[in-house]
């Protein structure tokens, strides 16, 4: 746990450093979930079209969808809901691409700067202290250590993003069952207690790779 959390607090402090392209990041979430649920809600009109051409009884979605194109003098038809469907879907796609590309200009960015403020405090070290380092120690952190700290932290940005539209897809069922849904999530709480447990063993195998890698590196 407490390696979590040290982790978390590297990851927010750079989110000082970078305050535009968080918040970026945070405003294309945003959007990509909402259109996600609509995109989920606008199956419902094909689904009342295909049950009931007629449209008698729709359902609460498909009647707002009716009364848009009601006001804006759309045929309301398989087509029309068809055409709805493929163009939220569309614009979803087009924001889950755009997050990506946020996501690796952050990661980017971030590894630029931590390259950057190595390379300064190592011109700026005595001849003699690096001399006396390990130099497979030091060649691997340049080579591979800080690649990996630049995946790890696009990883995080990503699962950070990833919980935000978990929360808000769990915002849905719990509106239509909350009994079912808190139920639910026990459920997965609880087979999620293992992984804490793997997630201390990961960290011992990664502290072995990283040492492995420096002597590997120093023969």
């Amino acid at each position: 746990m407490n390696n979590i959390l040290k982790i978390l607090s590297i990851f927010f402090s750079y989110t000082k450093q970078f305050p535009l392209l968080f918040i970026l990041m945070f405003i294309a979430l945003f959007l990509e979930a909402i259109l996600a649920i609509i995109s989920v809600l606008s199956i419902m009109p094909i689904a009342d079209f295909i049950y009931d051409e007629t449209l008698l009884s729709p359902n609460l979605v498909t009647q707002k969808v009716i009364k848009i194109f009601n006001n804006y003098n759309i045929e309301v038809d398989f087509y029309s809901f068809g055409l709805l469907f493929i163009i939220i879907n569309f614009l979803k796609a087009f924001l889950e691409m755009l997050m990506k590309l946020i996501i690796f200009k952050t990661k980017y960015s971030i590894l630029h700067s931590i390259i950057n403020i190595t390379l300064s405090l190592l011109l700026k070290t005595k001849w003699a202290f690096i001399s006396n380092q390990n130099q497979g120690k030091l060649l691997n952190s340049f080579t591979r250590e800080i690649a990996q700290m630049g995946d790890m932290l696009g990883s995080i940005a990503y699962s950070v993003v990833l919980f935000f539209q978990v929360c808000i897809f769990i915002s849905i069922p719990f509106f239509i069952s909350p009994l079912m849904t808190f139920s639910a999530l026990i459920l997965i709480i609880i087979f999620s207690i293992p992984f804490l447990f793997i997630q201390k063993l990961s960290f011992k195998l990664g502290k072995k790779n990283t040492s492995t890698a420096n002597a590997f590196i120093n023969h």
